[in-house]
């Protein structure tokens, strides 16, 4: 039986990928398509209390990026490469990507060494990556509106959000998260994993799952 492939999306808060990743999952549906969709950070077993505590306690990017492989070597053992052994299509929804670039931004690690250790465990690599990215104020806006969204459905509110940050800070956050998944995009090309980088404030959603399907139908 062929092996299924893999695939990453993934991408900065704010860029698009979870309504990429809706819409493509909808067009899978609606082709008949068999695949597994996964999201590590919505699974407890991957998500666990240790990484909740180590971020809180503020660790460093090395020692949480452990914690979050160590937790993936598990998931994907019981998961994954079942699946993608039995031909299966598996999506995921953020996942070793993520690791790679929030995880090198104190320089405790680096893409290349994070890398190599989840080789190291076994973890599948992708087959390919889809990053998405958009302009650092559109990303900043669609966050905005999801937390206004969020606090009105939990809190009652109405046009009310507090911000935990000044613009100028969230910026600055949102342009080097930005710049760290320029790095991975440019790694993960340099060893040679099929890697394609969406913009989606410049195609519209129908286009980006249309680019997307168009890979899976060339890889099966």
């Amino acid at each position: 039986m062929q092996r299924g492939k893999f695939m990453i999306i993934d991408g900065p808060s704010g860029s698009g990928k979870s309504a990429l990743i809706g819409a493509l999952c909808q067009e899978l549906t609606a082709r008949d398509k068999t695949y597994l969709f996964i999201a590590e950070h919505h699974d407890p077993r991957c998500h666990t209390e240790e990484i909740a505590r180590a971020q809180k306690e503020k660790r460093d990017d090395a020692y949480i990026a452990s914690l979050f492989i160590q937790a993936r070597k598990t998931y994907y053992a019981d998961i994954v490469s079942p699946m993608l052994a039995h031909g299966t299509l598996v999506i995921a929804n953020r996942g070793e990507l993520s690791t790679l670039a929030y995880q090198t931004r104190d320089h405790t690690t680096t893409i290349a060494e994070l890398y190599a250790r989840h080789r190291e465990l076994h973890i599948p690599a992708p087959d390919h990556a889809i990053i998405t990215l958009c302009h650092p104020e559109i990303s900043y806006a669609r966050q905005v509106a999801r937390h206004d969204v969020r606090e009105a459905h939990e809190k009652k509110l109405s046009g009310k959000f507090s911000h935990a940050e000044s613009h100028e800070d969230a910026m600055n956050t949102i342009k080097q998260i930005t710049s760290r998944y320029e790095e991975v995009v440019n790694f993960l090309q340099g060893i040679g994993i099929e890697t394609t980088v969406i913009h989606t404030d410049q195609l519209s959603l129908v286009d980006e799952v249309a680019m997307v399907m168009k890979i899976i139908d060339q890889e099966e």
